[in-house]
Order: structure tokens, then C-alpha cells, then sequence
């Protein structure tokens, strides 16, 4: 079964950017941005300030409308998906993300009725994420409290739920030190290989850490020569 998840990983990505650009009102944000991201695999975007980053995200997951290019996640049958049902986002910047004020198990609820899980599952998924990943997560705490490491951890732990095929998630090594970095690219990786649900892309943005080699491609976004997108 693994031989036959990873042919199909390979000849059917899991989000295809194709050509992709998008211009605001003062300039482009990114522009002729390619690449497969696929099940079982992190894809790393990474670039200087301005190049894009959350846009590029918010354009993957179908939230932004490109201005040229394509965002599509693809099927062996070549029928069309909506990228928003299918591309779940961890967190993008201060747009979109868990509730701060909400505890860790009141975040974790929402993201089940989001995915039509019954609220019972999740808790039981709170324990085995505490148990598999090494991870506290007190129920009762306000998400806002938890340490920076489990806090970006349960935004994709609860992104992950509804049997997305990506996840997308901004700002991956935002307030964590190197050996918090390390701990978040394997829990990544797991998510990726299918230890919550079925195996999913995840793609993500880094300030400035370089992901491992084996965990998947790096994405370099070009610094334009006119940058009016005001972004990451």
C-alpha cells in the first residue's frame, strides 16, 4: 500500500501553482510562482520580506483570486475540485487562525464542527495528540497562553481534521528557538505522512529557517522589482 501512495504522489500533486501572480493596488504581490506540493511531503516557501509569502498562501488556498497563473489541486480523473474545499489553512498572519481567547478544547471543538466530526472524537484526538506528539495542550488553558511551539502545533493539528488534502500554514518558525524549529518540522512531517488523518501536502512559509533536507522542496520566491503587496 505505501508503493502505491507513493506512485500516486508522484504522478498526482496534491496543490498545483502554475504561472501563478497576483497585483494589488500598488504593484504585484508575487508573480510567476510554480510548483507541486505533494501528499506526504512539507513544501517550504521562503523568500525576503515582500516577496509574498502570505498572499501566496491565501491565493493556495483558494481564498484570494489570482490575477494570472493557476490554483488547482488536481485528481487522477482530471475533475475539477474547489481548492477551498479541499486546502484547510493552520494559520495565515493575523487573518485567519485559531481563536486566542478560546481554550485549547473550545478550538479544537470549533474545528470539529467545521470538519463534521462529533465533539466526542475530538477529545479523544486531543489525547492521542498529547500522547503521539509529546504535547500538553491543557484543555481548559486560553489557546492565547499556550507556549508559541504548541500553539503553531494545534493550528495544524486542527487543520488537519476534515480530510483536507493541504494544509497551509504562515509564519511555521515565528518565537521559536532552533530545537523548538527542529521538534515542529517533525511534527509537520508526521501530519504530512498521515499520523492524524489521511495523508495530506503541507505548505508552509518560514521567516528564516531551512527546512531538512529529506522533508521536501523549498519554494524561493523572487524579489520583484516593484513590490506593492505590503506582505511578508
Amino acid at each position: 500500500m505505501a508503493g502505491d501512495l507513493n506512485d500516486i504522489a508522484e504522478s498526482v500533486p496534491a496543490l498545483r501553482v502554475e504561472n501563478a501572480g497576483l497585483k494589488g493596488l500598488r504593484g504585484w504581490a508575487f508573480r510567476d510562482v510554480t510548483f507541486d506540493a505533494h501528499a506526504g511531503r512539507v513544501t517550504t516557501l521562503t523568500g525576503s520580506a515582500g516577496t509574498g509569502r502570505s498572499t501566496l498562501l491565501l491565493a493556495c488556498a483558494g481564498r484570494l483570486k489570482l490575477t494570472e497563473g493557476s490554483v488547482d489541486v488536481p485528481t487522477r480523473t482530471h475533475r475539477k475540485r474547489h481548492v477551498r474545499a479541499k486546502v484547510n489553512v493552520a494559520r495565515i498572519g493575523g487573518i485567519i487562525g485559531l481563536d486566542t481567547e478560546l481554550t485549547v478544547a473550545g478550538n479544537i471543538n470549533d474545528a470539529a464542527d467545521w470538519a463534521g466530526m462529533r465533539r466526542d472524537e475530538a477529545a479523544v484526538l486531543l489525547q492521542q495528540w498529547r500522547r503521539e506528539f509529546d504535547l500538553e495542550l491543557p484543555a481548559k488553558l486560553p489557546a492565547g497562553e499556550l507556549p508559541a511551539l504548541e500553539l503553531t502545533a494545534l493550528h495544524v493539528l486542527c487543520a488537519a481534521l476534515g480530510d483536507p488534502r493541504v494544509i497551509v500554514l504562515d509564519d511555521f518558525d515565528a518565537n521559536l528557538t532552533r530545537p523548538q524549529i527542529a521538534t515542529l518540522w517533525q511534527i509537520a512531517a508526521r501530519v504530512s505522512r498521515g499520523e492524524v488523518s489521511d495523508p495530506m501536502a503541507l505548505v508552509v512559509s518560514t521567516v528564516a529557517a531551512q527546512p531538512p533536507d529529506d522533508i521536501g522542496p523549498t519554494v524561493l520566491l523572487p524579489e520583484l522589482a516593484v513590490n506593492g503587496g505590503g506582505d511578508r
